[in-house]
């Protein structure tokens, strides 16, 4: 089904809340750094990691190699050569090409210590990667190790740092939302001249003039300025040479950290992107939304097609971007999906517009001017060129001769509201699946299902945003088969104390939650817990236009799928999109309103409507502040986790007297041992290599580790911008050593041939001279005879 009428869609934007939360943005950084320097004195912990080398390396490189585990009882995997791009401007790019080496069989090395900005080893179960107002930071590390595979390494970063790139950095003093993504990420310096520079390499100037009388056509028109110079600049890139029967896949996002999941897929002249995320959390993750996807070719402009396998914005978030650079093929998704992307996109384009006018108009900005990564118009393009497919449907992809094609289909990944994880099939041979974001076995729900199982194939890619963690106590010694464990020994005992603790004292309770998915299951339980007698029946408020349309978006699933009781409870929910309703709620609780549930964003407390409710129920000790997800460093919510006494909030000091509780179990990730589960349900046929993305460092480690002892299957943890060729029954009938031998044994033949004549001896010579006068004398007989 193609969405041909789809730039006509819109969303219900709350400008005037919008308005609030941008007049308040002078503040809030210095309000954020005083939070922080308000908890228990939070520090950036280091995490290092020393792994035994159980065999030596026969021979050194200068850049760290990919990484891969091994079992010594795992079977013979398929032969990979794994391949860096080729470094523009690298002066050693001769040594590189000579390079090739068989490394030796280890198990986990790691190469160097990790320094993050998270303690990965204490994150929360209820960790969840994606808020629509929030970001997190991430660590750029990926930790590697090898088995017997020829690698040649380059490392892309290093690659991006000699490549000219335009970068127009937009800053607010504080970014309201996930969806300010990284349009405020990327500085523009000047060099000894006065040249507007990037990277060292010179670039005009975007803008001199005084940008707080920019209109917002203005920025507009400047926005398009910037991405025509990078069209210019992915034209300018050569194209690599097409190799037939030869099959590759490409790590540009989600590698050393859970954000920007790129993964591209070549199949001879087809290529194909799995997912089109946004980075977001630390700067130097968030500039690469500023950069091009690689250095060293248009991988812009060669794309066919991408798949997309959920809404969220770390796997969507760069589409419009893509759109903007001139891509103009199909991208596949769910119906589910499309519903919830459109909602993220249209609002992600417009906030960052209206950031770009406010940074410019209030001269908040340090940088000569700020533009948004993308626009709504942008964004609209991109949803006309989407086209939906149901679970289990089969979809062929051609290149545009025809002569190279993969099909793929989608299967329900339980993350969340039409989430997939992908398998594909290439023209080559090979079968491969994506995992996407995989939902647990441990809890279900109306909003939240089991992921479906996998059936084989050859090559996996499966996120570890859980990687060596548990969603449960295995101390317990109880089962985890059990779909209600996690319900009934964490989410329902937590709802019911941080209820019953309002209802005593005739307080109220604050939730801030991820407006797609998690605010909706919040309501859900604490529902079904009212009606089933478990906690007092108290109205539930949820203040957050996104979880508003998403809830709706939600209900017409429900209903789709028979969910009669569900959908009868959702409708309990009390919604409030206006700006009016939104303001009339905040004027009701400092009047005395309690004994309520309000449910807003953002997740974090990073900004959003939850804001104003946390200023005027925060002073009061009859309140509950509860907390439903990860809180990443450097934000209010884990400001609160840590017990501040005291938070900045529109420019005013307030006293965090509230109760500050959490919620735990209410993850949407699939822990260690869901993955493993899942992964080792394919075995027609069984893996014979997994990729291990979409974690931080420690996590992929741990998975990876997991995956070796407990399937006995190579596991190997990609660096970003890494490429791996696969090996197909086809391969040799195009390698250049196959057409070397081919030439040499057609050489052989010829002079086989000429040898066999020339060595000929003369009594040979004669008996053919004497049979040649022979057939003449013969045939002048017969002449002679009948004429």
């Amino acid at each position: 089904m193609t969405h041909s009428n789809r730039r006509n869609s819109k969303v219900h934007f709350d400008q005037d809340v919008m308005n609030d939360m941008l007049q308040q943005s002078s503040t809030e950084e210095q309000e954020q750094e005083d939070n922080n320097n308000n908890t228990n004195n939070a520090t950036t912990t280091t995490t290092t990691t020393n792994i035994t080398v159980v065999a030596e390396e026969t021979q050194t490189s200068t850049s760290p190699s990919p990484t891969t585990t091994n079992s010594n009882n795992s079977p013979s995997p398929t032969t990979f050569s794994t391949t860096e791009e080729e470094d523009n401007n690298n002066n050693n790019k001769d040594n590189n090409n000579n390079d090739n080496k068989t490394l030796p069989t280890i198990h986990l090395i790691d190469d160097q210590a990790i320094d993050t900005t998270l303690n990965t080893n204490n994150i929360p179960e209820n960790h969840q990667h994606y808020d629509n107002n929030n970001t997190i930071n991430q660590v750029d590390h990926s930790t590697q190790t090898t088995i017997n595979y020829t690698t040649t390494n380059n490392n892309e970063e290093e690659e991006e740092e000699g490549h000219a790139k335009l970068k127009l950095h937009i800053k607010r003093k504080n970014s309201t939302s996930s969806r300010n993504s990284s349009r405020h990420s990327t500085p523009s310096s000047l060099n000894n001249n006065g040249d507007n520079t990037t990277n060292g390499n010179k670039t005009p100037s975007p803008f001199t003039g005084d940008k707080t009388k920019l209109s917002k056509q203005d920025i507009l028109r400047l926005h398009k300025e910037e991405i025509k110079k990078q069209v210019k600049e992915l034209e300018k890139m050569e194209r690599p040479k097409i190799y037939p029967n030869h099959s590759e896949i490409s790590f540009y996002g989600a590698s050393g950290t859970v954000t920007g999941s790129k993964h591209y897929v070549t199949c001879g002249s087809l290529n194909v992107l799995i997912d089109c995320g946004m980075f977001q959390g630390l700067k130097e993750l968030r500039e690469r939304n500023w950069k091009l996807i690689s250095s060293s070719k248009p991988v812009e402009l060669m794309t066919d097609s991408i798949i997309i396998t959920h809404s969220h914005i770390d796997h969507t978030g760069y589409l419009p971007r893509m759109y903007a650079l001139g891509f103009r093929g199909t991208i596949w998704m769910t119906e589910q999906t499309f519903n919830l992307c459109k909602l993220v996109l249209l609002d992600s384009a417009h906030i960052q517009e209206e950031d770009a006018y406010f940074s410019n108009k209030e001269n908040t900005t340090k940088h000569p001017v700020a533009l948004p990564l993308y626009s709504e118009d942008e964004v609209r393009g991109v949803l006309d060129l989407v086209k939906t497919v149901k679970y289990g449907e089969k979809v062929t992809i051609k290149s545009l001769n025809e002569e190279d094609f993969f099909t793929f289909k989608f299967f329900n990944a339980g993350h969340l509201l039409g989430s997939s994880f992908v398998e594909v099939s290439l023209s080559t041979g090979e079968k491969l699946i994506f995992s996407g974001d995989l939902g647990t076995f441990k809890h279900t729900s109306p909003v939240h299902q089991h992921p479906q199982l996998p059936i084989g194939a050859d090559i996996m890619v499966v996120e570890a945003t859980y990687g060596g963690k548990s969603h449960i106590d295995f101390q317990t010694g109880k089962a985890t088969e059990n779909e209600n464990y996690l319900f009934e020994t964490k989410v329902k005992p937590d709802l019911k104390k941080a209820v019953d603790y309002i209802n005593e004292r005739g307080g109220c309770m604050l939730i801030p939650a991820f407006a797609i998915g998690r605010s909706q299951q919040i309501a859900y339980y604490l529902l079904k817990m009212m009606r089933d007698g478990d906690i007092p029946v108290l109205p539930v408020h949820i203040n957050s236009p996104m979880a508003v349309e998403a809830l709706n978006f939600y209900l017409q699933n429900l209903v789709y799928e028979h969910q009669e009781d569900a959908v009868e409870l959702l409708k309990l929910v009390k919604c409030h999109n206006t700006t009016a309703e939104s303001k009339e709620l905040n004027n009701q609780l400092k009047q005395g309103y309690n004994r309520c549930i309000i449910i807003s964003s953002s997740g974090m407390l990073v900004g959003g409507r939850c804001l104003f409710h946390l200023e005027t129920l925060a002073p009061e000790n009859k309140n509950v502040i509860l907390i439903s997800g990860f809180q990443a460093e450097g934000t209010r919510g884990r400001c609160l986790q840590e017990g501040c006494k005291e938070l900045k909030l529109h420019g005013k000091t307030v006293p965090i007297n509230a109760k500050v509780m959490t919620v735990t179990g209410l993850s949407a990730h699939g822990d260690t041992e869901d993955v493993i589960k899942w992964i080792e349900a394919a075995k027609n046929p069984k893996p014979k290599m997994i990729f291990v993305v979409h974690g931080e460092p420690n996590s992929l480690r741990q998975m990876a580790r997991e995956i070796v002892t407990e399937l006995e299957i190579d596991a190997l943890v990609p660096k970003r911008g890494t490429t791996f060729h696969m090996k197909n029954k086809n391969s040799h009938k195009t390698s250049r050593r196959q057409s070397m031998w081919e030439m040499e044994q057609e050489n052989l033949r010829k002079q086989s041939i000429v040898g066999k004549l020339e060595k000929m001896s003369k009594k040979d010579s004669k008996n053919l001279v004497f049979a040649v006068l022979l057939l003449v004398a013969v045939l002048a007989l017969i002449m002679k005879l009948f004429l």
